[in-house]
C-alpha cells in the first residue's frame, strides 16, 4: 500500500487509488491510507502528505492549498465515513433484529430452556440448592458432626467442603470428579470421628440427594 501511495503521488492525476470493489475493502485502504498522513511527529510531513494526495485528485482549476484539502477529503476521508456508516447502519440492524425476536422461557424438570427461531439454549437450573430439603441435608451433617464429637478442626473443614459443593452445585458445569472428590472428603472425616456412625449416615443422605438432583446435568 505504501508503494501504492508513492505511485499516487508521483503520477501527477495520472494515477489513482485502486480500491477493492467490497465494503470491507474501501475501509481497510481508506483507513491505512489516513493512518499514513497523521503517523509521522513532523506535522509539516503530514500536510505535504495530505496536499499531494489531494493534488491527484485535484479536478478543479484552483491550485491552492485549500482545493487539494478538499480533492483529498472527497476522495479518501468521504470514502472511509461512508463505508463507517454503512457498517454501523447493519449493525443496528442486526443488534434491532435480536431485540425483537421472541423468546420462550420454559421449566423443564429442573433446566430452564431459552428457545427463540434460531436457536435453543439450556441452562442447568440449581434451584435445589435453596431448597429446603438440600439445606436440612446440609445442616444435618454439621450437627451430626458436633453431636458425634468432631473436633474444631474437623467441623471446619466439614463446612468449608460443604460450601464448595454448593458453590460448585451452582455453577455452569458441575464436575462428577469434583463432587466425587468432595463428598470422599466428608466420608473421610467422618472415618476419623470417634462416634462418626450418625454422621457417616447423614453424609449419604446429602450425597445421595445431590447425586439424584444432578445425575442428568454433571460431567
Amino acid at each position: 500500500m505504501m508503494s501504492e501511495i508513492g505511485k499516487v503521488i508521483e503520477g501527477h492525476r495520472n494515477e489513482h487509488f485502486h480500491f477493492v470493489p467490497s465494503s470491507e475493502g474501501e475501509l481497510a485502504q481508506s483507513y491505512f491510507i489516513l493512518k499514513q498522513c497523521c503517523a509521522n511527529s513532523d506535522d509539516h510531513y503530514n500536510q505535504t502528505l495530505v496536499m499531494n494526495l489531494g493534488m491527484a485528485y485535484n479536478s478543479s482549476r484552483d491550485t491552492g492549498f485549500q482545493s487539494y484539502v478538499e480533492a483529498f477529503i472527497n476522495a479518501i476521508a468521504l470514502r472511509f465515513i461512508e463505508n463507517v456508516n454503512a457498517y454501523l447502519h447493519q449493525l443496528t440492524m442486526r443488534i434491532k433484529s435480536d431485540m425483537e425476536r421472541t423468546y420462550r422461557i420454559e421449566n423443564n424438570g429442573g433446566q430452564v430452556v431459552i428457545a427463540n427461531d434460531q436457536s435453543t439454549v439450556t441452562a442447568s437450573q440449581n434451584n435445589m440448592v435453596n431448597g429446603n430439603r438440600f439445606v436440612e441435608l446440609r445442616d444435618s451433617v454439621i450437627n451430626a458432626a458436633k453431636e458425634s464429637g468432631a473436633t474444631e478442626k474437623q467441623l471446619t473443614e466439614i463446612r468449608e467442603i460443604l460450601a464448595e459443593i454448593e458453590k460448585h452445585i451452582k455453577g455452569p458445569n458441575p464436575k462428577k470428579s469434583l463432587l466425587n472428590a468432595l463428598l470422599a472428603g466428608l466420608d473421610k472425616i467422618a472415618g476419623a470421628v470417634t462416634k462418626g456412625t450418625v454422621l457417616a449416615e447423614r453424609i449419604s443422605a446429602f450425597a445421595t440427594f445431590v447425586w439424584d438432583k444432578l445425575k442428568d446435568l454433571v460431567q
